[in-house]
């Protein structure tokens, strides 16, 4: 797809619903700093299967990007154990385990661990001597594969759903601990959907944008942020009845305002 004025080459909200969806999807490694195990061909390939949670959405290529880039040092990544959330089709968490934490595991609902899986196991072939696994798991609910606290919880594009907001809190603090740092890539759609997320999010996080500036050079884009947060020292597991019922009584059809891409 040819480039514009507007849009960088990698954007893909303006591809065919075949490319969009479909099509086998490749991450270049070519610019990226690496010293953990490569995927074959300085890429990592990916098969999608048009399901929502099963495609690559842009925010999950600009945090892949940022993970493999050189604003994290290598330090950053040595002994670190690593999970990400909400993986989908892998291309964030299999783009930090490239970075060489000692653990990388990557979750989903079991309807997403078959294409998971094997994203995996193409990219990765002897995964466990990467260091890089995945696990079934429902937010909220305990998972004898998943060992939190982790040093490094991940998360691309899961800011979009508000039913499940309180649950991905809750999942975001079971997996952190006092020195966990938590980095969500996001897309902004829809106008008010990130602060219903922050407000609920900021009982126990604190939160910042990263700078555009600290972005891959190349896979960044003014509508997607991605968010450093750390878990507050007081911070309470669950919410009080006010705030689950504001958040249960909110209402879908404030936030269709929306730019470039859509969720299927």
């Amino acid at each position: 797809m040819a480039s514009t004025a507007a849009e960088p080459w990698w954007r893909r909200n303006k591809l065919s619903h075949t490319a969009r969806f479909r099509d086998t999807y490749c991450f270049p490694l070519n610019d990226c700093t690496l010293i953990g195990p490569r995927p074959a061909g300085d890429a990592i390939v990916i098969e999608q299967d048009e399901e929502t949670a099963s495609c690559v959405w842009d925010a999950s290529i600009v945090l892949a990007g940022y993970l493999a880039g050189p604003a994290l040092d290598d330090e950053f990544w040595r002994g670190k154990r690593v999970i990400e959330l909400g993986s989908g089709c892998g291309l964030s968490g299999m783009a930090a385990a490239c970075r060489g934490p000692a653990e990388t595991v990557l979750t989903d609902l079991g309807d997403v661990m078959p294409v998971l899986e094997r994203n995996v196991r193409h990219n990765f072939p002897t995964a466990a001597d990467a260091g890089i696994r995945v696990a079934e798991l429902f937010w909220g609910d305990e998972c004898p594969e998943v060992k939190p606290p982790y040093d490094v919880v991940l998360g691309a594009d899961i800011i979009y759903e508000l039913q499940n907001f309180e649950l991905l809190v809750r999942a975001l603090s079971d997996m952190s601990g006092p020195d966990t740092v938590v980095l969500l890539a996001t897309e902004h759609r829809w106008r008010d959907v990130d602060g219903y997320f922050w407000e609920e999010a900021s009982r126990l996080f604190t939160h910042e944008a990263i700078p555009h500036s600290e972005h891959h050079p190349v896979f960044r884009h003014d509508k997607i942020d991605i968010y450093r947060l750390r878990k507050r020292p007081t911070a309470r597991a669950e919410p009080d009845d006010h705030q689950v019922q504001d958040s249960e009584g909110l209402s879908a059809e404030r936030f269709t305002d929306h730019d470039h891409d859509t969720l299927p």
